[in-house]
């Protein structure tokens, strides 16, 4: 009598994906240096239609738990898993709870910013979603941080929470670059947004513990084309009196 032996999904998954594997993308991500784990070269086209299959097919939350508990997982595989998580179709109470089993995944900044990004919030799930966003902003971890801060600016970026987003930005004391690049890239967001407070913060160096962000967040306002060049020059000009 033979046996039937079940597929462990993450294997199917990563067979599918190690089909789609470009050695020369491979390359060129490898040198972005986005993440510390293994990659294997799949453009992120490829990874939102598997994510979709999965989520579609009713597999999505049987991956993602199987893919949770790997310890080995190549860098496209942990996007993946980020994407189905925010694609399945769950309460917000158990999305959220799915995704603070993928913050600890994260080895870079792609994995982190993607599943930032993936994650979709109704108007009514907002104020939940800050909430639960709150614990990571004071990580002493610097990806779980970076998660925090890059969820602020792909999120909250609205008048309820805009002060409170500057506050946490101007504040923020992790040494680790890529928490303070985040808190810069939040910052040039919010000016886009809300140039009149934002900028009026970035003037006055006093308002910051870490001098850096500041000066990182007007490098990013004075490469953003969306915001207009008169205040690109009055940023700059703070920064020339230093």
């Amino acid at each position: 009598m033979e046996m039937k032996v079940e597929m462990n999904p993450v294997m199917t998954y990563r067979a599918l994906l190690k089909e789609q594997a470009d050695s020369t993308y491979k390359t060129f991500s490898e040198k972005l240096k986005s993440t510390e784990r293994e990659i294997l070269g799949v453009r992120m086209p490829f990874q939102r239609t598997l994510a979709s299959r999965l989520a579609s097919s009713g597999e999505g939350r049987e991956y993602s738990e199987a893919a949770g508990r790997g310890q080995d997982l190549f860098h496209e595989e942990v996007i993946l898993r980020g994407m189905v998580i925010a694609k399945i179709k769950v309460p917000l109470e158990e999305r959220l709870e799915l995704a603070a089993t993928q913050v600890p995944l994260l080895r870079g900044w792609a994995s982190c910013d993607s599943l930032c990004s993936a994650l979709k919030f109704s108007e009514r799930e907002l104020p939940l979603a800050w909430e639960w966003n709150r614990q990571y902003l004071s990580s002493p971890s610097s990806m779980p941080r970076r998660f925090g801060l890059v969820m602020l600016l792909t999120h909250f970026i609205r008048d309820a929470y805009i002060n409170d987003i500057l506050t946490t930005y101007r504040t923020e004391s992790h040494p680790d670059y890529l928490v303070r690049m985040g808190a810069a890239w939040g910052m040039s967001v919010c000016c886009v947004y809300f140039p009149d407070r934002t900028s009026t913060v970035l003037k006055d160096s006093l308002l910051f513990v870490q001098e850096e962000i500041r000066r990182l967040a007007i490098r990013k306002c004075k490469e953003s084309y969306r915001i207009p060049d008169e205040l690109k020059k009055e940023l700059a000009t703070t920064l020339a009196k230093k």
